[in-house]
């Protein structure tokens, strides 16, 4: 079983510091880490209605075969914030439901930072900004999100575990 240092492709070196400082299994929530779990098998844990719309969402965020491990924050922001409102025709109601879904997926997989992303109140008002005839306040809204969570990840391209 990969630890979550050798799916991201550190160095022995960098492998072996985190090894050190963090021993054991990778902590990535309450639940099992997705370097433990196939999609799937996380998928066949949540109603139907929501493991399908998940389902969705990860394959338009993933590679076919790839697993959560492979997600980073940017990404999915990118995703809810603009991908998810502008690209898909959907009604908003079910672009809050496909939110919502996600969540559910990634808590199971224990990327709890990752579905809290999906359960923001700041990412339902971004679906429901997007909705507008005008997008300059979604556009404005999208900006200060980037801001705001910049200082957590938006510009690092990083894994979840």
């Amino acid at each position: 079983m990969p630890r979550c240092a050798e799916v991201r492709g550190l160095s022995p070196r960098s492998a072996r510091t985190l090894g050190t400082r963090f021993p054991g299994p990778p902590r990535t929530g309450h639940g099992t880490s997705t370097c433990d779990q196939p999609l799937e098998t996380l998928l066949a844990g949540l109603d139907r209605p929501s493991a399908d719309l998940a389902r969705e969402a990860v394959g338009w965020l993933l590679p076919v075969g790839a697993d959560l491990t492979h997600l980073s924050q940017v990404e999915l922001q990118e995703f809810l914030w603009y991908q998810l409102p502008l690209k898909w025709l959907a009604e908003t109601s079910e672009l809050h439901e496909i939110a919502w879904s996600l969540a559910d997926l990634l808590a199971a997989a224990g990327l709890e930072r990752y579905a809290a992303l999906c359960r923001a109140r700041q990412t339902h008002w971004l679906l429901d900004a997007w909705q507008d005839a005008k997008p300059a306040p979604a556009r404005k809204m999208m900006r200060e999100a980037i801001i705001l969570s910049s200082s957590r990840a938006w510009a690092r391209r990083t894994p979840p575990c």
